[in-house]
């Protein structure tokens, strides 16, 4: 793959990552989307640990979550109580979570943004 290329497919990915966090973010998403979240999230990953090289690129990848999110039902709910939550399945993770985990992913992606597009300058 040509470097051009490679560029604005990694410039594509970022956006698209970042742009879907944010509409997460702001609105009231369902789990499918969620889960579609950390989905895709895993995979750009994956590509830019291949693909970049940039050492700080590298730094703030290990910080991206990489959380398994399945959907919150009525009995993870009620576990999400703090008086409960000592009773909840250490690997799941509560709906928020894993809301809290795309804010971060959502920050590390944008400063992942900025850090290509200066190294592109």
């Amino acid at each position: 793959m040509q470097h051009v290329e490679l560029y604005y497919l990694i410039d594509k990915q970022l956006d698209e990552l970042i742009d879907k966090a944010s509409r997460i973010i702001a609105g009231s998403p369902s789990d499918d989307e969620i889960v579609d979240f950390y989905r895709h999230s895993a995979g750009v990953k994956r590509f830019l640990s291949h693909h970049v090289n940039h050492t700080g690129v590298q730094k703030f990848l290990k910080q991206v979550p990489e959380l398994e999110y399945k959907g919150a039902g009525v009995f993870d709910s009620i576990l999400s109580l703090p008086f409960l939550s000592s009773l909840r399945i250490n690997t799941r993770i509560s709906r928020r979570e894993a809301l809290e985990g795309i804010k971060e992913a959502h920050n590390v992606y944008a400063t992942i943004f900025y850090l290509h597009q200066a190294e592109a300058v």
